[in-house]
């Protein structure tokens, strides 16, 4: 219980320091604040947002458009000298044989 008063006393303090330290209606604090806002074109990071994916699309067309190093060749496909499933049978499982 005490530890609530206590919390609620802090709490009424600092709410009674903002009410106090707050500028009044007539005060120009608001105007003092804005002047010194950055306007759009310094605050809006989109423009460098977009020139950065533009520059990562612009890479990435380049890559795109390098010729292939060897046209004539055809990919090699991988052979087996024999088929997968009896190679199965070889794999170490703690001493004991695995049938298929």
């Amino acid at each position: 219980m005490l530890a609530l008063l206590a919390s609620l006393l802090i709490v009424a303090v600092f709410a009674g320091a903002v009410y106090y330290f707050a500028p009044k209606s007539g005060e120009r604090w608001g105007v003092m604040l804005e002047r010194y806002r950055p306007h759009a074109p310094m605050s809006d990071w989109s423009v460098g947002e977009f020139e950065s994916s533009r520059q990562h699309a612009d890479l990435a067309a380049l890559a795109a458009r390098q010729p292939d190093p060897n046209p004539t060749a055809w990919p090699r496909r991988l052979r087996r000298a024999a088929p997968a499933v009896s190679r199965l049978s070889e794999i170490p499982c703690r001493g004991e044989t695995v049938q298929f």
